[in-house]
């Protein structure tokens, strides 16, 4: 302190830039010393000459930096309080006005000053666009450390608009562990526990909207599938009066995944042909970069077009989202896409597309540390390998899946994988192993009411068994039953196209081809498209292998 008391009418010069940094340029400064730019440059020059401030580049590329950061806190120490809000307040106010473009491109510098200022009802909405900005750009950790700093603001905000600040940055940070972790990961379900205890405070329509879309896709991904039934209609209600579109749009895009899991196609598929008929480029709605509701869409019209048995539509809708997420480039959306789509192709078949589609995913995941979605992408990769034969390979990149996608807390369609998992180990002959698979995801899947993994989960049972005593053991029928039965219940003609054809392949072991043409015939010309699929083609030529062998005899 005592060298800068010696540097006469510097010293002030001296504290204000330490109000701006250890590193500060003359731009910034001079819109904030009370003294002309020759007063200036003379204070500045006395600095370098000083010792305590080095001078870096040329013109207005110039750059000053305190020699150490310890003399930047002696300087920024000896003024008062009540000066460094004046110093602060008036940065901001150049920033905020005559270096908007700083601003712009920097928005947690002027973030940094309101709160230095004591303006906190400006400092917040100026921490969520810096947070916005990071996450732009990718840089989701950042955004987070700016989210961090808002929230450490919300008890100093008027009562009145705490509640909606405080969501509005837990929305931001949730979204951001989306990226970095998983929608149910333990630091993103820490924030969304704390939305829910405000939302019922929250009055901005829009603002409502998006805090329950983000409790419903945590309470979804971790397998909580009352929480999520109970949200969704919420949901669904909020967008049937909403005014304003984007909220109506991330309204219904949010309830896909739930009602598609539950069976409840029809009124899936309504409420996302709605999305895409209101959608436009610019309404993405409030989670930035990590979320576009016509990707969502377009993803979860495949998989209910998919498990209705419109296989045609269920991959044009597919390829409808790579093609839109790869149009607005933004790598998490893209991931999620690449993934789903992944899911859809190779459920009908086309496994070449389906690893291509993986293959990208898992490069994107990789280069841009996007790791939930490569866990999907890992698991679709798993089915199509078992689906080409491979199976040892098969359980060995599902069991990874699996693994993966646990540990960042997602539950979601864990039947699912455990189903394609135990047929794996059936054809490897580790039947044991697989029984007990299809246990553990039959429980979970019970536990939490995922109505087509406990689908799926039957058949696989009946698989294994088939596999393990043949055609002559009533177990395999038995499971193969169940599905067909629980398949019709919910409308799901994909499962109940493949529990009636192993039925139907089963009887014809056991002689009984009456009884397998009257079961497949009907399940088979139901089907008007996606004729060239897998489980297609093989029900139709078991179903001519049936009608020929009536003919001989």
């Amino acid at each position: 302190m005592a060298r800068l008391d010696h540097l006469g009418n510097s010293k002030e010069v001296a504290q204000i830039a330490a109000c701006i940094g250890r590193e500060f340029d003359h731009e910034l400064l001079a819109a904030v010393v009370p003294t002309d730019d020759a007063g200036l440059q003379e204070a500045l020059d006395h600095l370098v000459e000083s010792g305590l401030v080095f001078r870096h580049g040329r013109g207005s590329e110039t750059v000053y930096r305190f020699k150490h950061a310890l003399v930047c806190d002696v300087a920024y120490d000896g003024l008062l309080i009540s000066r460094r809000k004046q110093i602060h307040t008036a940065i901001a106010h150049a920033l905020a006005n005559e270096l908007k473009d700083r601003a712009r491109a920097q928005p947690d510098l002027l973030a940094l000053h309101l709160t230095r200022a004591d303006m906190v009802d400006l400092a917040l909405p100026q921490w969520r666009t810096a947070a916005r900005s990071a996450m732009a750009k990718n840089r989701h950790c950042e955004a987070l450390g700016y989210v961090d700093a808002g929230l450490a603001l919300i008890d100093r905000t008027v009562i009145e608009h705490r509640a909606e600040h405080e969501v509005r940055l837990l929305v931001q940070g949730a979204a951001c562990h989306w990226v970095l972790t998983g929608y149910a990961c333990k630091q993103a379900a820490v924030l969304w526990a704390r939305v829910e205890a405000l939302i019922d405070q929250v009055t901005d329509p829009r603002l409502l909207v998006m805090g329950l879309s983000g409790i419903l896709a945590c309470a979804y991904v971790s397998g909580d599938m009352r929480k999520a039934l109970a949200v969704a209609g919420r949901l669904v209600a909020l967008g049937e009066r909403a005014e304003d579109i984007d909220s109506k749009i991330v309204a219904y895009a949010s309830v896909g995944p739930i009602l598609h899991q539950q069976g409840r196609f029809a009124q899936c598929t309504k409420l996302l042909e709605r999305v895409l008929d209101l959608y436009k480029p610019d309404r993405r709605g409030g989670f930035g970069p990590t979320y576009d509701p016509r990707v969502a869409a377009c993803n979860w019209l495949g998989y209910c077009h998919l498990a209705t048995g419109r296989f045609d539509q269920a991959r044009q809708y597919a390829q409808m989202a790579v093609d839109h997420a790869t149009a607005i480039a933004q790598p998490f959306v893209l991931s999620m896409a690449l993934s789903i789509a992944a899911r859809t192709f190779s459920e009908t078949g086309d496994q070449e597309t389906a690893l291509d589609l993986c293959h990208r995913c898992i490069e994107l995941c990789d280069t841009q540390n996007l790791p939930f979605w490569k866990g999907w992408a890992m698991a679709s990769v798993g089915i199509a390998l078992e689906r080409y034969g491979k199976h040892q390979q098969a359980e060995t990149r599902l069991a990874q899946a699996i693994e993966d996608l646990v540990a960042r807390g997602s539950r979601v369609d864990s039947g699912y994988m455990y189903a394609w998992r135990a047929q794996a180990l059936a054809h490897l002959g580790r039947f044991d192993e697989a029984r007990c698979v299809i246990e553990t995801g039959r429980l979970e899947s019970a536990r939490s009411g995922q109505l087509l993994s406990l689908i799926e989960l039957a058949y696989s049972r009946g698989v294994t068994e088939l596999l393990f005593s043949g055609s002559g053991d009533a177990t395999g029928e038995h499971w193969f039953n169940v599905a067909l039965t629980d398949s019709r219940s919910v409308g799901s003609r994909l499962m109940e196209l493949r529990a009636a054809t192993s039925l139907a392949s089963l009887w014809k072991a056991n002689g009984k081809r009456r009884e397998a043409q009257d079961l497949l015939r009907p399940v088979v010309s139901a089907f008007t498209e996606g004729l060239d699929c897998q489980d297609v083609t093989a029900a139709v030529a078991l179903l001519d292998s049936l009608d020929v062998a009536d003919r001989k005899t």
